[in-house]
């Protein structure tokens, strides 16, 4: 099993950029109390960038762990709870791509529905695609490695079962390993 780790100071450049967007937002809110326009956009802009530093927050005093590998696929670990299991033989596409000088892996799959989303997660998904075309999206400040790094692990195990033979399976119902 390959546990692959958000570093912290990837998580400190996030919960900075929440915090800045908090701020933002708070002027945008509380700056002219006559507009009630902007007041709301700021109140909702609060709601979502506060989310967004507890999220991390929790993300850092975790297990920080964004992405498992084993033998019989990935497991993404966006927060505390893991998202379902990727069998290796569902993925169809892994890239490297980026957006406002950010890069992200992105990784598709064939049958979607293996990633088990939520509503709002579909939501979430929906967006994803419709910017990068994949289905999963892992920011490279939440990874221990360059962008690049990560497609050519993935694609490695992607293309050889006799590599992933040799890792471990990781129970996603057990503790997150720190």
């Amino acid at each position: 099993m390959i546990a692959i780790r958000a570093g912290r100071v990837g998580l400190l450049k996030v919960f900075g950029m929440c915090v800045l967007f908090f701020a933002a937002m708070a002027w945008m809110a509380f700056d002219d109390p006559r507009d009630k326009e902007a007041r709301g956009v700021g109140i909702v802009g609060m709601a979502f960038s506060g989310l967004g530093m507890a999220a991390v927050g929790f993300k850092a005093l975790g297990s920080r762990i964004t992405l498992v590998l084993d033998r019989e696929g990935l497991i993404t670990l966006p927060s505390r709870t893991p998202v379902h299991r990727v069998p290796w033989e569902q993925v169809t596409r892994i890239q490297v791509w980026s957006l406002s000088g950010q890069e992200f892996v992105g990784i598709d799959v064939r049958d979607r529905s293996v990633l088990g989303d939520g509503p709002l997660a579909k939501v979430v998904r929906a967006a994803d695609i419709g910017v990068s075309g994949c289905a999963i999206n892992i920011p490279d400040s939440m990874i221990d490695r360059s962008a690049k790094e990560l497609v050519d692990l993935l694609e490695r195990y992607c293309a050889s079962p006799e590599e992933r033979s040799r890792l471990g399976v990781w129970d996603p119902r057990s503790p997150a390993p720190r």
